[in-house]
């Protein structure tokens, strides 16, 4: 995901979104904007319906669906 080792801040997540915990292993975290986002991270977003996809997208976007030629 290209949300691995970003901070929050740094995510375009939605801004109807609340990002309300991250659950590494069998921690749970208060994400802040200077909490960086590691490999299996669990995210909880808080959403109405109709932003849970941009929201998701946001997170889970792999650098493969980005195309080569955006600079």
């Amino acid at each position: 995901s290209i949300s691995t080792g970003k901070k929050v801040s740094e995510i375009n997540i939605p801004r109807p979104a609340v990002l309300i915990s991250i659950r590494r292993g069998r921690d749970f975290l208060i994400p802040r904007g200077d909490t960086v986002l590691q490999e299996g991270d669990l995210v909880t977003i808080l959403c109405k319906r109709e932003w849970a996809d941009e929201a998701k997208d946001a997170l889970v976007e792999t650098k493969k669906d980005i195309p080569s030629d955006v600079s």
